[in-house]
């Protein structure tokens, strides 16, 4: 048995669907966004006035969602444990 692992077992965890996913919403979420909000595109050179609602959709998308689901994230997580014994009681 190995020494620095308790009861001479050693663990390996494989997350295969959750991570790409997860990689792939943020961007998609990131885009949709401001698009939801009017955002108008333009080229080298030119200059736009962005709509307020294009203007708050960037700020939600950049600020305001990202600590929602980082609370979130740590809500779940914090009942979570590997201990054994904890586990055992649930």
């Amino acid at each position: 048995m190995p020494a620095d692992h308790p009861g001479g077992q050693r663990r390996r965890i494989e997350v295969t669907g959750g991570d790409p996913a997860g990689d792939g919403a943020g961007p998609l979420g990131v885009r949709a966004l401001p698009a939801a909000g009017g955002f108008v595109a333009s080229t080298a050179g030119q200059s736009v006035t962005q709509p307020d609602a294009a203007l708050d959709a960037i700020r939600w998308g950049f600020g305001l969602l990202p600590a929602a689901a980082m609370l979130a994230a740590l809500l779940l997580q914090r009942r979570y444990t590997l201990d054994r014994a904890a586990r055992a009681g649930d």
